[in-house]
């Protein structure tokens, strides 16, 4: 595909998350994982740390990746990653 300049592409965010199973935040009912099968746009709030925290970032998008690492002798952790559909508002 061609890029034309014009349109903006505001890419994606990945995070690390410790990987809870059953956890209404992460479950196939109302957390991460149904938001990823049914590719529901959802609104997010990203919130930096510290005294940037007055200036967060929101957007629309989708999960588009669910990563789980489930190694025997340690605990679980899950990748996910969101594609930004619209434009980044900061506060």
């Amino acid at each position: 595909k061609e890029y034309i300049a014009t349109l903006l592409d505001g890419g994606e965010v990945s995070f690390p998350c410790n990987y809870i199973p059953g956890d209404a935040t992460q479950d196939s009912l109302t957390g991460l994982l149904s938001w990823m099968q049914s590719r529901g746009l959802q609104d997010w709030k990203i919130t930096p740390p510290g005294t940037l925290s007055a200036h967060p970032n929101t957007f629309s998008g989708f999960v588009t990746k669910w990563d789980t690492k489930l190694p025997v002798a340690k605990h679980a952790d899950l990748e996910v990653t969101i594609k930004i559909t619209g434009p980044v508002a900061t506060a």
